[in-house]
């Protein structure tokens, strides 16, 4: 079906060019002849240095019409526009009567004219947004009435009672109506270089209110005029309000709780406020408009200690800066009162079973325990996070947290890249902190679950049932044992807090997925093959734990087998084993046979552990020692984790993917040649156009207290022909 036929699509299409087609005209040549203004290097962080201390969250972007100028300017763009079906898309839009009456509007009405440079120059170098510091704790609020809602809508068919999910949702937010209230939210403009921006937003404000009454009240706010509009509950239609109290009512909520869910409803103000403040065209939404005093007002952003690092890496060329509190970015740990609300719960959940006093005792001081490691191990402290990201040959960002928070031990350079060759698809590198404290305590969780399980839960089987469990339990609880203590004692000990590989190269070749899949693929298919690899710090003991777990795994097999369980005779043998350059190759080739693709198989050298699919890969691997060039991202200094996508072959073997699969589905007419050929033509300008994606790095390092993730996209524009 051809675009213009699609009735579904034609218009959605033709709205996002035309707004495609807005911006190029509102980004028109006379930013190349603007003169580059030096600025101080606080200025340079833009309205960072206006917004409060105290926000949620914060994000500008900056330079927006520079940066646009310059891809405009692009090769790639001007090939991206020689696209077909952008052509096409491009002349339904200058056709279009929506845009033929934008270009009336703006040229035929001396008021829109200053409406549109005000526009013109409110997306020509910096938007910002932040939300408040009420923010976070509206986000608290609802975490946990969700978490609140999910839990007793779980257990209520458990307890024999009927779930009334918006019942439990009125009844919360009722609890919480202090802290629900619609919290700041600012959208900003940089229009410091627009021509009286204050005098023309209040002429048009005041051309509105001509066309129609509009409660709008002027004021002056924090050193500000600003337009704001007064919204409250009580406007709300009242066939909305009231489907909700039915809702209620259905579910059977008392009188009591409908009416003041109606009043919660009714008390619910919201003020959107707009106006120019300290060179920025302002639009808030808050429960009020006092938030808007604060703007440039107090300490700013700049002031926080996260800020030393940022200033210490800045450097020209900014694009944008990302900022989350430690309130949003980091999960929250329970505090000792939510901790003691968890033991509680858990304690009145087994009252049924009627436990001894002893018993009880004993579940309260192990809940207690248990929730506090799980505390430990899931929440780190709280920590802000800033992202920079800047511009120059590729797109480079800068994150930076506290360190302490980190999964990865940054010691020295990752030694372990030298088997990652740089020419893979992808690989990522790593060097964890020390595991095995975090497993002693899983492993202790599952001990005493099973302890209260098999004391209050067992006790209530019938007879039946007790013996059957008796027999599974005989069987499988050795069996855990077992697996438990080789994984601590002998897999944890030889591999625990060194370092680590995954990689991913692009040689695998097949023509068909499975023996049963119908297509066969001609060109054959690239497939990304994964690979991962370990360093060992005791080899004895990780064979023996490979071992161990082989001998446990066949024991469980057969104790199955004996219980009647309906498995087919198997029995896991020793692998066979191959010298190969650099180590030797464990795997199970006569056993899989040759007609599978994939060899799963494990290669163990003096130092390193490598698990692969295919064998050829695993050899590759132990011969690997890679060198890896200097670039923006330096993967040969002190880091904790390293990683490189080459995004170009990605894209590479995804076309080359793409071209195998038409040909061989017309061939075997699974789509018709038409198609193909309308989906070919445009594969290799769009190949071309994305080729200009080339690598992109990244690399997790300590910096004193601070953690930073650098990262960088290379991008090169594509050569005039």
């Amino acid at each position: 079906m051809s675009l213009t036929k699609n009735k579904l699509l034609k218009p959605v299409f033709v709205k996002v060019v035309i707004i495609f087609l807005l911006g190029l005209n509102l980004f028109n040549e006379k930013a190349s002849g603007q003169a580059t203004v030096k600025v101080t290097s606080e200025k340079s962080f833009g309205a960072a240095q206006l917004v409060p201390s105290d926000v949620a969250f914060f994000n500008t972007t900056l330079r927006l019409k520079e940066r646009w100028s310059k891809i405009k300017a692009s090769v790639a763009f001007q090939q991206f526009l020689k696209v077909p079906l952008v052509q096409m898309g491009l002349q339904q839009v200058t056709q279009s009567p929506q845009y033929q009456q934008f270009q009336s509007m703006r040229k035929g009405h001396p008021l829109f004219a200053k409406i549109f440079n005000l526009l013109e120059g409110a997306v020509s170098n910096e938007i910002f947004i932040y939300g408040g510091k009420e923010l976070s704790d509206v986000v608290s609020v609802l975490m946990s009435i969700y978490a609140d809602r999910m839990s007793e809508t779980l257990f209520a068919p458990v307890l024999g009672e009927e779930a009334a999910p918006f019942t439990m949702l009125a009844n919360s937010i009722l609890e919480n109506s202090d802290s629900l209230k619609v919290p700041p939210i600012i959208f900003g403009f940089d229009v410091r270089q627009v021509e009286k921006p204050a005098e023309t937003l209040n002429e048009f404000i005041e051309f509105l209110k001509a066309q129609a009454p509009l409660p709008l009240e002027k004021k002056n706010i924090g050193g500000g005029t600003f337009h704001s509009l007064n919204l409250n509950g009580e406007m709300v239609p009242p066939p909305v309000k009231f489907g909700l109290l039915n809702t209620l009512a259905a579910e059977g909520a008392d009188e009591e709780l409908i009416e003041a869910f109606y009043q919660y409803l009714n008390s619910l103000t919201v003020n959107i406020s707009l106006g120019v403040h300290r060179g920025y065209l302002l639009l808030s939404f808050g429960s009020d408009s006092q938030h808007l005093k604060r703007f440039g007002n107090v300490d700013s952003l700049l002031t926080l200690p996260i800020f030393n690092p940022v200033k210490k890496h800045h450097k020209s060329g900014l694009n944008s800066i990302s900022y989350w509190s430690k309130e949003i970015a980091s999960s929250r740990k329970l505090t000792k009162k939510e901790v003691e609300e968890v033991v509680t719960d858990i304690l009145e959940g087994v009252e049924e079973f009627n436990p001894s006093n002893k018993l009880l005792k004993q579940l309260e001081k192990d809940a207690r325990g248990i929730t506090n490691d799980f505390n430990d191990i899931l929440y780190g402290e709280p920590s802000a996070s800033i992202t920079m990201e800047y511009q120059g040959n590729g797109i480079e960002t800068l994150t930076f947290s506290l360190n302490q928070n980190s999964h990865y031990n940054s010691r020295g350079k990752l030694d372990i890249l030298k088997l990652a060759d740089p020419q893979s698809l992808a690989f990522s590198a790593a060097r964890g902190k020390e595991f095995t404290s975090t497993y002693k305590k899983f492993a202790h969780a599952v001990k005493t679950f099973y302890y209260y399980f098999d004391k209050l839960f067992v006790p209530e089987f019938s007879q039946e049932d007790l013996v059957e469990y008796r027999k599974f339990e005989k069987s499988f609880v050795p069996t855990l044992n077992e697996l438990h203590t080789t994984t601590q004692d002998l897999l944890l000990s030889s591999i625990d807090g060194l370092e680590s590989l995954f990689v991913i190269d692009g040689q695998g070749r097949f023509q068909q997925l499975l023996p049963f899949f119908a297509l066969r693929f001609n060109p054959p298919l690239h497939i990304p093959r994964p690979a991962f690899v370990f360093e060992v710090r005791d080899m004895a003991k990780l064979k023996a734990a490979f071992s161990n777990y082989r001998k446990t795994l066949n024991k469980l097999i057969q104790s199955l087998s004996d219980l009647g369980v309906d498995l087919p005779p198997l029995v896991i043998p020793e692998p066979e084993s191959q010298k190969i350059k650099g180590g030797t190759l464990y795997s199970y080739t006569s056993l899989i046979g040759p007609q599978v693709f994939v060899n799963p198989n494990v290669v163990l050298t003096d130092k390193y552990l490598i698990l692969s699919l295919f064998v050829e890969q695993s050899k590759l691997i132990a011969q690997g020692n890679y060198a890896h060039k200097e670039s923006k991202v330096s993967l040969n200094s002190s880091s904790g984790m390293a990683y490189q996508i080459q995004v170009g072959s990605v894209l590479n073997l995804i076309f080359e993917n793409v071209n195998a699969f038409l040909q061989t589905a017309v061939r075997d007419g699974v789509i018709d040649i038409n198609s193909a050929r309308g989906i070919a033509i445009h594969l290799p300008i769009a190949k071309k156009i994305l080729s200009v994606f080339k690598a992109y790095q990244g690399r997790v390092y300590q910096d004193g207290e601070y953690l930073i993730q650098h990262t960088h996209l290379k991008i090169e524009d594509l050569k005039n022909e």
